[in-house]
């Protein structure tokens, strides 16, 4: 039975995998050796523990039954044979030892991914993620999830969806990367989850926060390097939060919305807390790369659509925010810069060319010990210059401080199920991991 404990979870509900078929991935991944190869549910053994807690419960692990026979040879002749059917999961081992021999296990990554995200409940939270500003919060306990347990020494890969989406999105790309031998064992992979509707300082922040609460929880001593080494990579508007984990804000982002400093605001010292970790804030020094994935730098035109004008009039801000607006409005109207009438805090208005927000966030630099990337799409082929990829422009996505950019001719915004964009964030983590490794001797290859 201790087979089946893992990651203070126990597992159950096997189900046969390799001859499910898989459709929605690009590419199924499958490793030969012995066994029987199975998907697992899990359930909490202990709901206070690090390693529970950021483990999705609807998450399937890929595990591989393996009927061991001791001594077959002399238990060959005998009326009753003894044998152990064992569990092993592939992500604490992908061999067994027999007769004095490594012998790999036979497993379905990708097909326990597909059948995961099947029976997952992420996607009815991405239409109405949007519109309920506090949907998703109220919903998922943890915004912050992992695809297997904290590993020391791992660097983390922090992947943050764009509007209307969810973590399901990077399905693609991380059944690439998670599979790819060069990565493993060097990288750990972690999404956040947020109700995308909500202003864009507001989402940041909640992913400061969420990245800042797990550092603290699972390595309150520093003592992991690797965890000092972290990649956020994030498309879409995900990529402007991802920007935001690692600049520095000072009063430039306030001075959009009021004229008065925050603390000489007529409002509620809850209401003052709330806008300082909303507005004010430094970079997390974790943080050491970003990729930005078809990202609205300079606004996105669709967000200046009479459609998209339509729908952040349905937009409900999570009750926090919405009360914190109500009390900066009411007490503060001859200091605002905007209409006290009409209020727009929405991501929607946020991406508007031209917004208060994006002049300010786009040439602000991270420090120089981050490295920052642009994977950029458009429609035609190449050169990119006055193309758009449905949503973005180039001219918009491009940014002329990052250290590389990569455009991907033919793509629509939807980038990262493109095997290009895959390939190229591939490329920037194991630079990124070679870096490391260099430096701090962790995340060396195997």
């Amino acid at each position: 039975e201790q087979s089946l404990e893992w990651a203070n979870r126990w597992m159950y509900g096997f189900v046969p995998v390799a001859e499910l078929e898989v459709r929605g991935l690009g590419a199924r991944f499958r490793d030969p050796g012995l066994g029987a190869p199975l998907a697992a549910s899990t359930k909490s053994l202990d709901a206070t523990s690090s390693e529970s807690l950021y483990l999705p419960p609807e998450m399937k692990v890929p595990t591989t039954a393996l009927l061991r026979i001791p001594d077959p040879r002399t238990q060959a002749t005998q009326p009753t044979i003894e044998s152990t059917l064992r569990v092993y999961n592939r992500y604490e081992t992908d061999g067994v030892e027999i007769a004095g021999e490594r012998v790999p296990l036979e497993s379905e990554p990708s097909a326990t991914l597909a059948y995961s995200l099947s029976r997952s409940r992420i996607w009815r939270f991405e239409r109405f993620g949007i519109l309920r500003g506090d949907l998703i919060s109220s919903e998922i306990e943890q915004p912050l999830t992992f695809l297997e347990p904290y590993r020391p020494g791992r660097i983390p890969v922090v992947f943050v969806h764009g509007t209307g989406s969810s973590p399901g999105r990077w399905a693609d790309m991380i059944n690439v990367l998670a599979n790819d031998r060069r990565l493993r064992g060097r990288f750990q992979f972690w999404f956040f989850f947020y109700d995308s509707g909500n202003a864009i300082p507001y989402s940041a922040m909640r992913l400061r926060q969420a990245l800042s609460g797990a550092v603290d929880r699972l390595d309150p001593g520093h003592r992991d390097p690797a965890l000092q080494q972290m990649v956020v990579i994030g498309h879409s508007q995900g990529g402007l939060l991802t920007h935001m984990t690692a600049i520095e804000s000072g009063d430039r982002f306030w001075k959009g919305i009021s004229s008065r400093p925050i603390d000489e605001l007529y409002v509620s010292e809850e209401t003052r807390e709330l806008l300082r970790q909303v507005f004010v804030f430094e970079p997390l020094p974790f943080v050491k790369s970003l990729v930005f994935i078809a990202t609205p730098h300079r606004g996105a035109a669709l967000a200046d659509s009479s459609f998209a004008s339509l729908l952040a009039r349905f937009v409900q801000l999570p009750q926090t925010l919405a009360g914190a607006t109500g009390d900066l409005v009411t007490g503060n109207p001859d200091a605002l810069r905007f209409d006290p009438r009409r209020p727009v805090f929405g991501s929607v208005y946020g991406m508007r060319p031209g917004s208060v927000l994006l002049e300010a966030l786009v040439d602000t630099l991270p420090p120089s010990g981050v490295k920052a990337h642009s994977i950029i799409p458009v429609r035609g082929d190449l050169p990119p210059y006055g193309q758009t990829d449905g949503v973005v422009r180039y001219d918009s996505a491009h940014l002329d401080w990052v250290a590389s950019e990569l455009v991907v001719p033919r793509s629509g915004h939807s980038v990262q199920r493109n095997p290009i964009a895959i390939e190229e964030v591939r490329r920037i983590l194991v630079e990124h991991a070679d870096r490391v490794c260099d430096d701090d001797a962790v995340a060396c290859p195997r």
